[in-house]
């Protein structure tokens, strides 16, 4: 019993090891990346760089790849770094940095200011956007499955083609959303702020719960 209790002990420590071995590499390259943006922002003018210079592309080449290295928390901290910096805003007049379908699947993001973010076609499944203010976000085509978007304000926002299939969306604010093609089946909108004319262009709200409380068939 001996021999058993110790094999288990080891195998323990072993992984608890290799989180804290993971956890601290991830602080790393989330440091490495923002200690890379903030040069490339103040010695190669990334911010008013123009469209197809190859500071942008390297500023989204390495963006992305970092992005697939994070946990939920540091995806968070990245995704608030860009949208401060005014690098991924569609209200500035342009677009520094795509997040065209980057992975930010399981992203916490719970109360952040985003509002006129380009996130089009980003992979946002599972991500904790909890009373997010998206307002005028570009989320076309976006996948945002099981994602937690309750209390969000989504007024005006683009969510033209978006996957919401299971996505929470209790009271979340949906005036002038664009839903047209969005997938919404087995969605909650319970207390939503969302016209019936907005539902009826949706691709699917197959067993959605709608905002009276019942569920569509």
């Amino acid at each position: 019993m001996l021999g058993v209790g110790a094999l288990w002990f080891n195998s323990n420590q072993d992984t608890i090891s290799h989180q804290i071995a993971v956890d601290q590499q991830r602080a790393i390259t989330l440091q490495t990346y923002l200690d890379r943006m903030s040069d490339l922002l103040l010695t190669r003018n990334l911010h008013e760089s123009k469209p197809g210079a190859e500071v942008r592309e390297v500023a989204r080449v390495e963006t992305l790849a970092v992005l697939q290295q994070l946990d939920p928390e540091r995806k968070g901290v990245l995704v608030r770094f860009l949208y401060e910096a005014d690098l991924i805003n569609i209200d500035t007049g342009h677009v520094v940095v795509s997040l065209s379908g980057a992975d930010l699947s399981g992203a916490d993001l719970n109360s952040a200011i985003l509002s006129g973010a380009d996130l089009n076609s980003a992979i946002l499944s599972g991500a904790n956007l909890n009373s997010a203010v998206l307002s005028d976000a570009d989320l076309s085509r976006a996948d945002l499955s099981d994602a937690d978007l309750s209390g969000a304000v989504l007024s005006d926002a683009k969510l033209v083609g978006a996957k919401l299939v299971g996505a929470k969306l209790v009271g979340a604010k949906l005036s002038g959303a664009l839903l047209s093609g969005a997938d919404l089946t087995g969605a909650d909108l319970r207390g939503a702020k969302v016209t019936s004319e907005q539902l009826a262009k949706t691709r699917s709200i197959h067993h959605t719960i709608i905002p009276n409380g019942s569920t569509h068939p």
